[in-house]
C-alpha cells in the first residue's frame, strides 16, 4: 500500500491532475518509461494484431506497457508483453485481489509475475460501472504517453486520452479503416492532433530524452531456445568467435555443436561470417 507521500508511489502519477491518495499494488512496479495501450473491448482481428505488435515493440525497447486488463485491446496488449518476457502493469477498476473479467485469471497471474496490478480501490471491491472510467485517469497519469487502438466515438479509451491530454501527456492513435465504426474515435483523435502511429519509431521519437535500447533476442533467448542452445549462445557475442573456441568452452561433441549452430542461425540469432567464425545478429 502506497500513499501519495511514500517513496514507492509512482513519481509521474504524483504529477497528474487527479492522482489517487492511496495506491494498492499486487506484484512489483517495474522501473522504466510507462506507455499505455488502450482500445475497444470488441476489437477486430486488425486491432488485436496491432495491440500485440506495438506492446511487443515497446517492451523490446525497454518500455513498460500499461493497460486495464479489460477484454479486447487491453488484454492483447498485456499478452504481447508477457509473450516477450517484458514488464506490464494493469490498472484495475476493482480491488487488486479481484479478477475482472473472470476469464482473465491466467492473464492476471502472469501480469503479477511480470509486473503488477494496481488499484485505488480497497481489496474486495467488486466491479462497478462507475469505477472503470475513473480508473482511466490513473492509466493516463502513470504513463508518458497513451496509444489508442480502435475506439468507437463513445469509448472508454477516449476517456483515457482526455485524461492524458489534461495531464499534458503525449497522445498517439493507430489509424483504422474509414468505413469502420471502430475507427471513428481513433481517426478523430488524429484529426484533432494526436500523432498517427504505424510503428514503435513513431512513439519513441517523441521522447528523445529517454535512452531506448532494443533487445531483439529477449523473447527468443528466454522462450525458444533449448538449454544447450542457451549455453552455446552465451559464448557468442558481437565480436566474431571461431567454432573451435566455442568447442573449448562448452562441453559438447563437434557434431552436436554444428547442429546447435545451425539451429541458432535458423532462429535468426547468429550468423557465420566465414572461416567457421560466428557472431550475434544485432
Amino acid at each position: 500500500i502506497y500513499t501519495i507521500y511514500d517513496e514507492g508511489y509512482p513519481e509521474l502519477l504524483k504529477g497528474a491532475s487527479s492522482p489517487p491518495l492511496v495506491l494498492y499494488v499486487k506484484g512489483s512496479l517495474p522501473v522504466g518509461p510507462y506507455i499505455s495501450i488502450v482500445g475497444t473491448r470488441k476489437p477486430s482481428i486488425y486491432g488485436r494484431k496491432i495491440a500485440k505488435k506495438l506492446s511487443i515493440e515497446i517492451c523490446q525497447y525497454g518500455g513498460i506497457v500499461v493497460s486495464g486488463m479489460a477484454r479486447g485491446i487491453d488484454s492483447e496488449a498485456h499478452r504481447g508483453v508477457i509473450e516477450e518476457n517484458g514488464k506490464t502493469v494493469a490498472v484495475l477498476g476493482t480491488g487488486v485481489d479481484i479478477v475482472y473479467p473472470k476469464e482473465n485469471i491466467k492473464l492476471y497471474k502472469k501480469i503479477i509475475e511480470n509486473g503488477a496490478v494496481i488499484s485505488e480501490y480497497l481489496p474486495g471491491e467488486g466491479p462497478k460501472r462507475e469505477n472503470f472510467p475513473k480508473r482511466n485517469r490513473i492509466i493516463a497519469g502513470i504513463s508518458i504517453g497513451t496509444v489508442v487502438i480502435e475506439a468507437p466515438q463513445r469509448s472508454g479509451a477516449l476517456i483515457t486520452s482526455s485524461f492524458a491530454l489534461n495531464d499534458n501527456r503525449e497522445i498517439f492513435a493507430v489509424p483504422g479503416q474509414i468505413d469502420s465504426f471502430l475507427s471513428k474515435g481513433t481517426n478523430n483523435l488524429i484529426k484533432s492532433g494526436a500523432k498517427l502511429v504505424e510503428g514503435i519509431n513513431d512513439i519513441i521519437e517523441e521522447f528523445p530524452y529517454i535512452v531506448w535500447e532494443k533487445n531483439q533476442n529477449q523473447k527468443k533467448l528466454n522462450t525458444e531456445l533449448t538449454s544447450l542452445e542457451k549455453k552455446v549462445f552465451m559464448h557468442i557475442m558481437d565480436k566474431p568467435i571461431h567454432i573451435d573456441e566455442i568447442l573449448e568452452r562448452v562441453d559438447i561433441d563437434i557434431q552436436k555443436l554444428f547442429g546447435v549452430m545451425l539451429s541458432l542461425e535458423l532462429k535468426g540469432l547468429i550468423k557465420e561470417i566465414g572461416g567457421k567464425r560466428y557472431c550475434r545478429i544485432k
